[in-house]
């Protein structure tokens, strides 16, 4: 049965809508979300998947499908705000001197840490840190199986924790 399923579920396209914005979107973003929706489905989806026995759409699979839109597009979004910004430029009666100065160090001593590992580590470290993007995202983009993406990171992470600890506690925490 290769009947269009994508026309089928369009005729419940207000109640898609209705479910994108219950699930927080708002009423335009619901929109790209239905549409993103769609185009999941017509791509991985098929007919015995998307429509019942009775004709009627799999109202959970849709809602699914939906839900892991929304939740992909908020994920994207934390990953977006992560990303820090190493711009030391201030001027000298900012009242939070001594903490950007802290920070440049910190900033200064990582970059040092990476520096001393090797190059596939640090790099891989630095494209995830200075991207924001996820270990799927960097692994599509090199062509790295994101599992050695994630161990490495986590490696590094591990130094970084690990090298860092001490000046952290002497410099950071002590000022809190």
């Amino acid at each position: 049965m290769n009947i269009d399923f994508l026309s089928m579920l369009a005729k419940y396209h207000d109640t898609w809508i209705s479910h994108a914005i219950s699930l927080g979107a708002k009423k335009s973003f619901a929109e790209d979300v239905v549409q993103n929706t769609y185009l999941k489905l017509h791509k991985y989806a098929n007919y015995h998947k998307v429509i019942a026995v009775n004709g009627e759409p799999n109202y959970g699979y849709v809602y699914l499908t939906i839900r892991s839109e929304v939740m992909n597009h908020y994920n994207k979004k934390k990953r977006e705000a992560k990303v820090v910004s190493y711009d030391f430029t201030f001027t000298e009666d900012e009242p939070n001197m001594e903490k950007h100065e802290k920070n440049h160090e910190l900033f200064l001593k990582t970059e040092q840490i990476l520096d001393s590992l090797d190059w596939y580590s640090a790099s891989l470290f630095r494209m995830y840190r200075d991207t924001g993007k996820s270990y799927r995202a960097i692994g599509r983009e090199t062509g790295i199986c994101y599992v050695s993406i994630h161990n490495t990171i986590n490696l590094v992470k591990d130094a970084l924790k690990e090298e860092l600890s001490d000046w952290y506690n002497k410099n950071i925490r002590d000022d809190d």
